[in-house]
């Protein structure tokens, strides 16, 4: 998964530098994600779920590390961690970013 990752970064970075260059645009990508993430777990779709909360991760510690400056560099064992996580763990993270109590009973 690292991998793939990575080749989409550098992919998309090539291809849409403006993107990548503005933090405001990246954390709405990411905010994109987490949304995708939430609807997928609803719908007990594990695998996308999972993915989506790697990609969000991914361009937040991006934007923290290359944009903000808040963070030295990308932690991509908490990355990996959320990729691999429980169904819980993964709820968990998900409610962090939302403003809706729609995860609360799978939190159970």
């Amino acid at each position: 998964a690292g991998s793939a990752v990575e080749k989409a970064v550098s992919f998309t970075h090539d291809i849409f530098p403006d993107v990548w260059n503005d933090s405001a645009c990246l954390e709405w990508i990411s905010s994109a994600f987490v949304t995708i993430g939430t609807d997928a777990i609803i719908n007990k779709d594990v695998f996308i779920c999972a993915t989506a909360m790697g990609l969000s991760e991914n361009l937040n510690q991006y934007v923290a590390c290359y944009h903000m400056g808040s963070q030295p560099l990308m932690y991509v064992a908490k990355i990996i961690d959320l990729v691999w996580a429980e169904e819980r763990r993964t709820i968990s993270y998900l409610k962090k970013r939302i403003p809706c109590k729609c995860l609360n009973e799978k939190y159970k």
